[in-house]
């Protein structure tokens, strides 16, 4: 299945996400699923030449991974089902998104980094945007929060830096 010049294919991810994600909530206690619409919010604003000469395409698996970002990760889809309903152009690149059982964060980074594919960097960097700028709504400890930004921020770093 051709995904990546289908409009459709990014309200078939709003929809999947939404019914993956209707029971969840943020620790904040917001509906889960406003976290993957800031992404997409946010990975929306990026100028197309952060894509590169096939942006037109590239945009629209972008933005499907940005509904789509968190869903294996964590309601019960598996990347089998995503790889039958949307093609393996975005099952793999979620499954390189997707932060692994019991993987440690530094591994799951350097997996990421290791990947060198543009679309699933930026996806990241909209994700890590968004949960950078959710900390300090009061639902985590300082203590929690400073190993949150840390973490995110190294990798923020790590991405920028291969992006150039």
């Amino acid at each position: 299945m051709k995904t990546n010049n289908n409009p459709e294919i990014i309200e078939r991810a709003r929809l999947l996400a939404t019914e993956a994600h209707k029971n969840q909530t943020r620790k904040n206690g917001d509906a889960y699923i406003t976290h993957p619409e800031r992404v997409f919010k946010i990975f929306e604003k990026y100028p197309r030449k952060k894509l590169g000469e096939n942006w037109f395409e590239d945009a629209y698996i972008g933005l499907s991974l940005c509904w789509l970002h968190d869903v294996v990760e964590d309601t019960d889809f598996i990347l089998e089902d995503i790889e039958v309903l949307f093609g393996k152009e975005i099952s793999s690149r979620l499954d390189i998104l997707t932060r692994r059982e019991k993987e440690a964060y530094y591994d799951y980074g350097i997996r990421l980094l290791e990947s060198k594919d543009k679309i699933v960097y930026l996806v990241k960097l909209a994700d890590i945007e968004d949960n950078l700028n959710s900390v300090g709504d009061g639902a985590f400890s300082k203590e929690i929060e400073n190993n949150l930004r840390l973490r995110w921020e190294w990798l923020e770093q790590k991405i920028n830096a291969s992006l150039r």
